[in-house]
């Protein structure tokens, strides 16, 4: 569940790249939204992702949170 104590979450500037100022959460996604309003990309950490043929891969999927406090969140349909 995304809600539990056990999640780990990693923060990412939207402007860096190959890790730079990466960061790791395990305190809960109120830890992340505490951290301002600044442009990030926040994802949850998958212990053990799915593979396809000994293979990793990823879908990407853009949302936008439009408010935390009464959770709003808008999802672009072409991902």
């Amino acid at each position: 569940s995304l809600g539990s104590a056990r999640n780990v979450w990693l923060l990412k500037p939207s402007y860096g790249s190959k890790g730079a100022g990466m960061r790791l959460f395990n305190d809960g996604l109120a830890r992340v939204a505490a951290e301002g309003r600044t442009q990030r990309v926040v994802q949850k950490y998958i212990e053990r992702p799915f593979l396809v043929q000994g293979y990793k891969f990823d879908l990407r999927c853009w949302v936008v949170v439009a408010d935390w406090a009464a959770l709003s969140v808008w999802m672009y349909e072409e991902c």
